[in-house]
């Protein structure tokens, strides 16, 4: 298991787990902070915060799949625009 080392400090992970909404309902609890996504916290519960990062924020990759261009309806072309067009707003939006 790898450890973050932030400004000296080394946390103590108790929990691990892939499902946010656990990762809530455990912050929720008490138990301590979680760090998830952003995309992960819809929806939210109306008892934890969300507290953006400072930068450098992560980030991560999402790709699309699609059959070859000779093959596949125009509609996926167009839907594949608007995948690019909102990636792009994401990307330039401040964190909320």
């Amino acid at each position: 298991m790898s450890v973050i080392w932030i400004a000296g400090f080394e946390p103590q992970v108790a929990f691990r787990t892939d499902n946010y909404q656990a990762i809530q309902g455990l912050v929720a609890a008490g138990a301590g902070i979680g760090l998830v996504p952003r995309l992960s916290l819809t929806p939210r519960r109306a008892d934890v915060v969300a507290v953006p990062m400072a930068a450098p924020a992560f980030s991560r990759r999402v790709a699309a799949l699609a059959a070859p261009p000779a093959t596949r309806p125009s509609t996926v072309d167009d839907l594949l625009d608007v995948l690019r067009a909102t990636a792009d707003t994401l990307q330039r939006s401040p964190e909320e």
